[in-house]
């Protein structure tokens, strides 16, 4: 009787503990992390190759930003919204290109990063443009801004639980603004209508709270 007790003691001891432990979590990607809590906010950077050279995809503007901060906030596991903002400045023989961009992204996961997924959307742009020389009574400055709308394709791979890589395909329909030319204090407007569509890539690295 006593070895009985004593056997089923240590067979006691030595299952309570397998009992209590708990089952490791799978690996939840960011996008899919959405069906656990209602909202999911992180931080990105878009390069484009193209600005990164100085181009700019309308063929119109002399700067574009080669990158631009993002903000992935992604409202359920198929929605996201994406803020962003870029800028560039150039220093040319005393004078200087600069660009800026604001925009703001409408993503739809047709297929989530499990760990690739993909999407379709569009993007609505704001970018401003300036170039100076000179300086003083001598400066000339020329300005323009565009807005622009742009439906996109994009993948994204979730490597790690909280970061992901991307590309996206863009086919932006650019409205080219009025061109401003100042020189000697006076100020010049061109009144234009033009209108630019192109293709532009922008690859993702993003980062999940």
């Amino acid at each position: 009787m006593i070895r009985r007790i004593v056997a089923l003691a240590a067979l006691t001891l030595a299952v309570a503990p397998a009992a209590r432990a708990e089952p490791v979590p799978a690996q939840v990607s960011p996008v899919t992390a959405g069906q656990s809590r209602n909202v999911s906010v992180g931080f990105g950077v878009g390069i484009e190759p193209l600005g990164l050279l100085g181009v700019s995809p309308n063929g119109f503007n002399i700067a574009q930003p080669g990158a631009s901060f993002y903000v992935p906030i992604q409202l359920s596991p198929q929605l996201r919204i994406e803020p962003s903002i870029g800028f560039r400045h150039l220093g040319v023989n005393g004078g200087s290109d600069n660009a800026w961009a604001l925009g703001v992204g409408g993503l739809f996961y047709f297929a989530q990063p499990t760990p690739t997924g993909f999407y379709v959307g569009g993007r609505l742009g704001l970018a401003h443009f300036s170039t100076t020389t000179g300086s003083g009574v001598t400066e000339v400055s020329d300005t323009a801004t565009d807005f622009s709308i742009a439906p996109v394709l994009g993948a994204e791979f979730a490597f790690a639980s909280k970061f992901t890589i991307g590309a996206e395909a863009q086919l932006p329909l650019t409205f080219v603004g009025n061109p401003s030319h100042t020189a000697g204090g006076t100020t010049t407007t061109t009144n234009v209508d033009r209108a630019a569509v192109s293709t532009n890539a922008v690859i993702f690295f993003r980062y999940f709270l």
